[in-house]
This record gives C-alpha cells, structure tokens and sequence, in this order.
C-alpha cells in the first residue's frame, strides 16, 4: 500500500510541476501584406469582362521597413 501511495504522490507531484513549467516564447511571426490595389485592379477588371477570379495564393508586397524592425 505504502508503494501505491509513494507512486501516487510522484505522479501527482510530476503533474503539478509541469503544469508550471515555463512555455518557450513564440518567434516573431512575418506579416504578410497583401496587395490590395492590385487586386481589386485584376477583379474590376475581371468583374468587366464576366470573369470570376479566385485567389489561390494572393499576391503580397513586401512589409514596410518599420514592420520588419519590431522583431529586433
């Protein structure tokens, strides 16, 4: 009984301290700008013609250089 017991409480205690454990920070994410004067051109464009127009991977532009500095 007593082992049950010891096993029981170094579960428990094993439990709690990684409940506490400290979790790693997350990276700085890129932001991801689209470009959306474009893509209102392609769609008017598109939307005159009778075309439906379906973005499978949007264009993006480049993030500003006070965007890309933050994570520094």
């Amino acid at each position: 009984m007593k082992i049950n017991a010891r096993t029981v409480l170094a579960l428990v205690a094993a439990i709690a301290l990684t409940a506490c454990a400290a979790t790693e920070p997350r990276p700085a994410g890129t932001r991801f700008h689209l470009a959306g004067s474009y893509m209102q051109a392609v769609e008017r464009s598109a939307r005159n013609k009778g075309i439906d127009v379906v973005w499978i991977n949007a264009p993006g532009r480049p993030p500003a250089k006070d965007d890309a500095s933050e994570g520094d």
